[in-house]
């Protein structure tokens, strides 16, 4: 019963759960997304203080402060879904409005009498403008990357330390281990010698198209949580099975079949992003095939 406990161990670590890459990595995306706030903000400051007559550009700029505020709090909220769904459908949509309107004003000069030693003033301002966002925009993208390692790295390093924790109650790790080394040769490597070149276009394709879970519409997406829960659970139930009795073998079966099921669903998704229900399905077998080794354990302890 000792081997069964302490085995019995592993089924309640927190590991399960799919992460989600969030933490300083949405502080990071936020410091990206501050860029054009601010150069849409400062470009329609500059035109309010050579126009009083687009005085109107006031409401956008109030817009876009309580839209900076939102976006630094979900950031330190650590909330990537919650992020995500305002960036795309408020963020993006207010600062799109405010470039539209400070068109929109532009387009008014002659209505407005604007001087021509004025609108040579503006565009210089624009252009210095358009210089400080590109340097801010670039630092951020660089920024973002080496953050987005960072993170990748911290949750492999904690992966391995579940794979120690499993052989340290007797389970096997080599495909858990061998999972991790497969995402930092995959994914981890690819998007780190992007970041260690400072060029900003690169490491903006290469977050695009390096996801450690499931974050890259076009790109390479590596599963790791669903597959390393996979590993994971098929280790513990190889270390039931080594220290079962017989009656325990229909409940391993049960369990390899369910994990089965979770494989295949995952193959069917490849590197793309889950669509449909593909990721319930994925996870609801895993979940499923926790539930049943949590039930033979307590079968066993019953004895």
């Amino acid at each position: 019963m000792k081997a069964f406990g302490a085995i019995s161990v592993l089924l309640f670590a927190a590991a399960f759960a799919a992460a989600v890459e969030a933490g300083p990595a949405l502080e990071a995306r936020a410091a990206h997304l501050q860029c054009t706030i601010d150069f849409s903000k400062g470009v329609a400051t500059d035109l309010m203080a050579a126009v009083p007559q687009a005085a109107a550009l006031q409401t956008q700029l109030d817009k876009l402060d309580s839209d900076a505020a939102q976006l630094q709090s979900l950031a330190s909220s650590g909330n990537a879904s919650a992020f995500n769904s305002f960036v795309f459908s408020t963020l993006r949509l207010d600062v799109a409005a405010a470039n539209l309107a400070i068109v929109g004003e532009r387009v008014k000069f002659g209505q407005y009498g604007v001087s021509a030693e004025t609108r040579s003033a503006t565009r210089g301002q624009f252009t210095a403008r358009r210089a400080a966002f590109s340097s801010c925009n670039s630092n951020a993208v660089v920024t973002a990357g080496r953050t987005k390692v960072a993170y990748m790295n911290s949750e492999l390093s904690r992966w391995e330390g579940i794979a120690s924790d499993l052989a340290s109650k007797g389970a096997d790790n080599a495909a858990l281990l061998a999972l991790v080394g497969q995402a930092r040769t995959n994914i981890v490597s690819p998007l780190q010698a992007a970041v260690d070149s400072g060029d900003a276009t690169g490491v903006e394709a290469a977050l695009r198209q390096y996801c450690l879970a499931d974050g890259c519409m076009l790109g390479s997406n590596f599963h790791f949580y669903a597959k390393a829960n996979i590993a994971r659970l098929n280790a513990i139930a190889d270390a039931f099975e080594a220290n079962a009795t017989s009656p325990a073998g229909s409940r391993v079966a049960s369990v390899r079949s369910k994990l089965a099921e979770a494989q295949a669903a995952l193959d069917r998704v490849g590197s793309a992003q889950y669509s449909g229900g593909q990721k319930a399905e994925v996870w609801n077998a895993i979940a499923a095939a926790r539930e049943q080794l949590r039930m033979l354990f307590r079968e066993m302890k019953r004895g």
